[in-house]
């Protein structure tokens, strides 16, 4: 297995760093894989292709360590976006309560007054007392006036996290879209 790896190394350096370390195996198949081996080839047989056609050995495995070198690059990238999530996160906790609660809060004092609202309705029609239906007016500015004020407020809290999270919300699209 060490002579693999030296010899992997000298021609892709990245992948022979992968084969050295603790995914050895799993490399390992996908180096035979790539060299027209069944994956669970042995390292002496995987040497032995690499030394009867070198310079197609070389470029199929150069192949390969870009293809891992682009995807541990693009993982670093969604890692740190990941992080940046997160912080912007605890920056809100830390800011305290009243800060990082009024979505919450202001989803529950919303719902809470139109449900007070329409309550008051059902009684009025219940007991045939028409006075709130003759301000219905009012009624529709004290709803719209909340809600339009919520609606700003969830709007705004959104953006600043999707900005954060962009590229989560593309990894995760991404993901379900495979």
């Amino acid at each position: 297995m060490r002579e693999l790896i030296d010899v992997v190394t000298k021609i892709a350096p990245a992948l022979g760093t992968a084969l050295g370390g603790p995914l050895g195996g799993a490399i390992t198949g996908v180096i035979a894989e790539v060299l027209g081996l069944d994956k669970n080839a042995s390292p002496e047989s995987i040497l032995t292709t690499i030394h009867a056609d070198p310079a197609v050995a070389q470029q199929q495995l150069e192949v390969l360590s870009k293809q891992i070198e682009t995807e541990t690059a693009r993982w670093h990238g969604q890692s740190r976006n990941v992080e940046l999530f997160y912080e912007t996160y605890n920056r809100e906790l830390d800011k305290g309560w009243f800060w990082s609660m009024p979505r919450p809060m202001a989803a529950w004092v919303t719902n809470l007054f139109v449900a007070m609202v329409c309550l008051i309705l059902v009684r009025d029609l219940w007991y045939r007392e028409y006075g709130l239906l003759n301000q219905v007016p009012m009624l529709i500015t004290w709803i719209a006036i909340p809600a339009a004020l919520a609606g700003i407020w969830f709007w705004q809290k959104t953006t600043e996290r999707t900005e954060a999270s962009a590229s989560i919300k593309d990894l995760i699209v991404g993901k379900l879209r495979k």
